[in-house]
């Protein structure tokens, strides 16, 4: 079987196709270690001849909307379609200062107060930005988890 090079971050084990300075995933400089490996067993690739995910057809699919569950923000849910459904992942996009990081703190701080799991994982803030903010918006003393990092592994 032919065997082809693949790179691996020694920070945070990130593995890619092709050598660069710096790792795409931690965003360190020079970690990035050849490896050889077997053309198909390279990380994140399938077979050619095997299909990864099964295809179905959507009628047989069932239908899981009922699992959705409210956030108790009624524009919120109607915007998810009736809520919050277990599995699913929702982006949040918009210009910078619309409030997006307000929205999602007043969330996870509801589903703590509600008993809940939330973790609040921020890349942009410090702890101490995420607290001033709970602070003004009445979230202390509801036990919300918070985490500041850039790094996906540490999530």
């Amino acid at each position: 079987m032919k065997r082809r090079d693949i790179y691996v971050c020694s920070e945070c084990g990130n593995s890619t196709l092709v050598w660069q300075g710096q790792c795409p995933s931690c965003r360190e400089w020079n970690t990035l270690a050849a490896h050889s490996v077997e053309k198909s067993r390279v990380p994140g690739r399938a077979p050619a001849t095997a299909l990864a995910v099964p295809i179905s057809n959507l009628e047989d699919v069932a239908d899981d909307t009922g699992r959705s569950r409210s956030t108790g923000m009624a524009e919120l849910d109607r915007l998810l379609g009736r809520g919050l459904t277990p599995g699913a992942v929702v982006l949040l996009g918009g210009e910078p200062g619309i409030g997006k990081s307000t929205l999602l703190l007043q969330l996870a701080g509801r589903m703590a107060e509600d008993g809940r799991r939330a973790v609040y994982v921020s890349g942009e803030e410090s702890l101490a930005q995420l607290k001033a903010r709970a602070e003004r918006l009445g979230l202390l003393g509801r036990g919300l988890p918070a985490v500041a990092t850039t790094r996906l592994t540490d999530v």
